[in-house]
């Protein structure tokens, strides 16, 4: 089902394409294009206004359509310029426009359906190594608007390594209330199939409040932690896991992340689950606390190949919302997924 948003921002494609186009097929016969550029770009700024005007977010909005506009109307004016001009600068255009295309095709269609396993080690103090590893499984932003083959690839592939515990760092749908009603026997059915001998634990996101999160695991092994400990017995030793959900600067988080730094004993391995990796700056330095665990970056909301991420939102370094095992410093060692899913609506 195509959304009303998306409709707009495929008609404001349309009508940069047929600009970019427009332009570069004058310039590639040589012919000026200052008035008609100067136009190009009143007609982009009145557009830009009329989306703003009739909802569109100034912010993620905008960066959709400049991102159209990349992988769509510069390759439009790299082909225009191809088409009617005749030197090398021209077809060295239309190339440099062919790969903004390539750019647009893998950043569209093949990275968002692109799954990775990703395996990281977390070294123990002595006094809780145990004799074998805890697998937890990390499961982070499926944030998809139907439940399709994706999503359930995804579980049965976290499935086969049968983890020990299975962790999800929040925002598992993404959609209005009444597709989330329509979506609702299948969102079940997907996560009653996370079994782990440890547990299944789940933290609010950004799209999810903490009764959505109630109404999308009843009936299932998955349990939300609202600012809560639970301790469980997982293989030889006990595993120790505190979940706090947006309001990571709360005094209900503050006092979780007190009560794991503060609780005796040293056999027991200590996770903090969140969705936001900012809460690892509630620890202290030299932490009893193991690992934190987030999600909420998806590697960065802006990312360039090659480069990384440009844009993330989240105080830590860009190099760690770009995703993995890091150390934030003083010993507090997080570990960021990636995600899923990708970011809805209208970004």
């Amino acid at each position: 089902m195509v959304d009303g948003w998306s409709l707009l921002f495929a008609g404001s494609a349309a009508i940069d394409v047929g600009l970019a186009l427009w332009i570069g097929l004058r310039r590639g016969r040589g012919r000026r294009i200052g008035r008609q550029g100067g136009l190009a770009l009143a007609l982009w700024i009145a557009k830009a206004w009329l989306l703003v005007q009739v909802g569109m977010d100034p912010f993620l909005g905008y960066l959709h359509v400049l991102w159209l506009d990349l992988v769509l109307a510069v390759p439009a004016f790299g082909l225009g310029l191809a088409a009617t001009g005749r030197g090398r600068r021209h077809r060295a255009a239309g190339l440099a426009g062919l790969a903004f295309a390539l750019v647009g095709v893998w950043g569209s269609f093949v990275a968002p359906e692109r799954l990775k396993l990703e395996r990281a080690s977390v070294p123990l103090s002595a006094a809780r190594a145990g004799d074998r590893p805890i697998t937890v499984g990390v499961l982070a932003d499926l944030q998809f608007e139907r439940v399709g083959a994706y999503e359930r690839e995804a579980v049965d592939r976290l499935m086969a390594l049968r983890p020990d515990v299975i962790v999800l760092p929040g925002d598992v749908h993404q959609g209005s209330d009444e597709l989330l009603r329509e979506e609702l026997p299948a969102i079940r059915e997907l996560l009653g199939r996370l079994r782990a001998p440890g547990g299944v634990w789940f933290v609010e996101g950004d799209h999810e409040d903490l009764a959505e999160a109630r109404l999308i695991t009843a009936g299932t092994q998955v349990r939300v932690l609202d600012e809560e400990i639970a301790t469980v017995p997982v293989r030889d030793r006990r595993l120790t896991i505190g979940g706090i959900g947006l309001r990571y600067r709360s005094a209900g988080a503050r006092a979780v992340v007190s009560r794991l730094e503060r609780a005796p004993g040293s056999g027991d391995v200590r996770l903090l689950l969140a969705h936001r990796p900012d809460a690892a700056f509630l620890l202290p330095p030299r932490p009893r606390t193991d690992l934190v665990v987030a999600g909420h970056t998806h590697g960065g909301q802006v990312v360039l190949p090659f480069v990384g991420p440009l844009l993330a939102f989240t105080d830590v370094p860009l190099a760690v919302a770009a995703g993995g095992l890091h150390d934030l410093g003083a010993g507090r060692r997080i570990y960021v997924s990636r995600g899923v899913g990708m970011e809805r609506g209208q970004a």
